[in-house]
This record gives structure tokens, sequence and C-alpha cells, in this order.
């Protein structure tokens, strides 16, 4: 894998590809794939998933937002390449080294660019409410602090293997590549086939002994339907991370778990805009796992909090805007200043230390570092935090951490709606 991927970044520098242009890669699920979004990063260069099964106008916008300087298609999906200049051939690039290759890498002379943290990493579209696409630039400190704190908690599969289930346009793709490979594990491909036939693939995850899966609710739901409807567990799996939209801990999840001795169940949240924000971890009897997950306290390097209108920190009980900040923050929305303005905020009023390492207070534009800002709706509507009112953070009291800006986007692992702050001990983190 390290030589293809090497090979991958050793043909891009020699096509001149500078660090932070951006590489459309239209390549369908394979290892291939696998070794050029590794090479891509390896080159310093910006990935950019263009999933060949969308509609031709959908793919040419995102091209025409992302403006990559080559697009690594195969031969049968080179029709989706507006420009044929950009086309780079994936047989050629991904298959067995030839001359060409081995003159690539002399080329480069096998000095690969080192990789600075503020670059980019992936450009990841999302419609949200307008249905125009929306590239999400995130960067490489952003994809490294989410990595950082994977490869250590409670769903961290060191040496184990790991299921490559989510589609590579989807950002829990790059968690589930980078959490694997960054901690020696095994990465198992899931084909497209097997992924919209869950029984087939409740037989690859026992048959290859996967042990750990990352599943939004509705397929996990469907996993546990097939598992009982067949009579087939998993025999291996042992961690089951689940986010992208609200998870509901059903009878069928319940009896799943239950035959899965030691498994841990995590719910994940956060939007495409800052990827992985709160997790909550579930381990134990199945049976006691509340029905409707919270979201969970913040993960390494991310900040939650619930903020007025003034944004100044909400008291317990009262209603506020949900406000995410801290390094795992995307840089903002590609080529479109002006959304980014709009959405990564600074909260009118609110002192807060910046969402970097310093953590010392540093007013200015130059040092804003924004947070993913909610929309306040209906009191039932939120994602969930621990203790069972839904809402969709809190914030810690006294020294705890505040961001010093807000943004509006989607999410992943609940809601959108109105989010209240409860003061519970032991719920979230004091920092």
């Amino acid at each position: 894998m390290r030589e293809r991927a090497e090979r991958v970044a050793w043909r891009l520098l020699a096509l001149g590809t500078r660090p932070g242009d951006r590489i459309g890669l239209a390549t369908g699920r394979s290892r291939e794939t696998i070794a050029a979004v590794l090479g891509i990063a390896k080159a310093g260069a910006v990935c950019v998933p263009l999933d060949p099964a969308y509609p031709a106008a959908r793919l040419a916008a995102m091209v025409d937002q992302a403006r990559p300087v080559r697009i690594i298609a195969r031969a049968a999906d080179a029709a989706l390449v507006p420009d044929p200049g950009l086309l780079l051939d994936a047989e050629s690039l991904l298959d067995a080294p030839d001359a060409r290759t081995a003159q690539d890498a002399r080329t480069a002379q096998e000095v690969l660019p080192a990789i600075d943290l503020a670059g980019g990493a992936y450009v990841l579209f999302t419609s949200g409410s307008t249905g125009r696409p929306k590239g999400v630039a995130m960067p490489h400190r952003s994809l490294a602090a989410l990595i950082g704190w994977q490869i250590r908690g409670a769903s961290a599969a060191p040496g184990r293997t790991t299921a490559q289930y989510a589609p590579l346009s989807f950002d829990v793709s790059f968690q589930e590549i980078y959490s694997t490979l960054c901690c020696g594990g095994t990465l198992r491909l899931v084909t497209e086939d097997e992924r919209r036939d869950m029984a087939a693939s409740l037989r690859l995850l026992d048959r290859a002994e996967v042990e750990r899966v990352f599943l939004p609710y509705v397929a996990l739901q469907q996993l546990a339907e097939a598992s009982a409807a067949l009579g087939i567990v998993p025999r291996r799996l042992r961690i089951i991370v689940s986010s992208g939209e609200q998870l509901r801990v059903t009878d069928e999840i319940r009896a799943l778990l239950a035959a899965l001795p030691g498994a841990v169940l995590e719910n994940q949240y956060g939007p495409t805009e800052s990827h992985v924000v709160t997790r909550h971890t579930m381990t134990g009897p199945p049976a006691s796992f509340p029905l409707l997950a919270p979201i969970g306290t913040p993960v390494e390097g991310a900040e939650v909090h619930v903020l007025d209108e003034r944004g100044r920190p909400v008291p317990a009980g009262v209603k506020g805007e949900l406000y995410l900040g801290g390094a795992v923050l995307a840089d903002g929305y590609l080529g479109d200043p002006a959304l980014t303005a709009e959405r990564f905020v600074r909260p009118a009023g609110h002192r807060g230390a910046p969402a970097l390492p310093d953590r010392r207070p540093r007013p200015g534009p130059a040092r804003r570092h924004p947070a993913l800002r909610r929309p306040r709706g209906h009191p039932g509507e939120g994602p969930r935090l621990p203790g069972g009112a839904r809402r969709g953070g809190t914030r810690p009291d006294g020294a705890g951490r505040t961001p010093e800006g807000g943004a509006r986007a989607g999410g992943r692992g609940g809601g959108t709606q109105g989010h209240r702050r409860t003061d519970r001990p032991g719920r979230l983190p004091r920092r």
C-alpha cells in the first residue's frame, strides 16, 4: 500500500502538482482508491472525492467549485471529466509499476513534501438546505486532531480489522481509512453491492472477521434485523460506531450487541464542517443503554457550548444556540467567503479562549477560529446530551473553554433544533 501510494504521489509531483492543489478522485471502491487517497496526501495535495454514481450535473458543479488540477478516473468513467486535459488515467497510475512511474520517482527524487497542518486534506460537498453543492475545506489540522483522538479512544481498534463501509464522498470514510491504517490495523473493503445488501454485508463481517464497523443508524438497524432473521452473528465484531443521524438503540440492536461479548457501541456527533465533535460510549449490558443515545461529551480538540443570542453561556435549563469550536473545524466553504463569513462567526459579545492549543485570549480577525452554530427550534427536536433532555450541547462551568465563533450547518448523529443546557455532574469535562 505504501509503494502504491508513493507511486501516486511521485506521479502527481512529476506532473507539476504543488502543495495545496486539489486532485479529483473518481475511481469507485477499491484498494487502488485507498492508495490514491494516501498518495494525494503524500504529494501535499487536497483530495476531492467525485462519486461516479452522482448525476453528471452535480459532478460538473462540484468540479466547477473545486477546480482540481487533475482528476484521477478509470477509463469507464473518463466521460465524467468535463475537461479531458484534467484526466489522469487511473489504470496507468494505480496498476503495476512501469518505466514511467520509475521515471516519476527519479524526477521527484523520491523526496515527498512535508505536510503542513494548515494545508488542505480534503474537500467534501454538502447540499444542506439550499440543494446547491457546497465544498467544505477540511485542513490536515482538523483531520489529525480527529484521528489522534480516535486511535486513543474507547472505539480505537489498534491492529484490528475495520470495515471500509462509507462512500468516499462522506467524511466517515476518511475516519475509517486513517484511524485504521495509523494504528496498524487492516482495512476490509466493502463492495458497493455488499453495501446495498445488508445480508451480504453481515456475511462479509462474519467471514472477514471484522472487529470494528462505522454505520449510520438505519444501516445498523438493518444489520441487526438481518442478524436476527438469518441467525448469523459476526463473531469477531466488538466495536460499532454510529453517526450521521439520531441513534436509536432498538430491541434488535440490543439483541445483536448482547450476542457480541464485550461489545462497545459509540454514538458520534458532528457536521461535515467539523466532523466528530462529541461521542457517547456505551458498554456493559445492552439492556441498560438508553433508547435515544445522547451525543455525549466533546472529543479531544473540540469545544461544545450553548450560548444565548448575545454569545453568552446560558443558565441551566435555558434554551440557546449550539456552538462548536476548536481544532476540529473546517476552514470554511470553498470559494465562498461570504457564506463562510456568515456561518463561521464570532458570537457577539463573547469573550472566550481561542480554539487552538495556546488557549490564550487573542482578539482580532487574524486569529478567529470559528465554531459551529446550530439554529434554535422546538424543544423536543435537538440531539441529546447525557441526562435525558433533548438538546445539542452544554458548556462547562467556571474555567470551561468557550469557542470564539460559530457556524450554521447540518449535523451528524442528531437533529439540529432546540438546545437546552443542564448542569449534571460529570457529564461534560471541565477543561
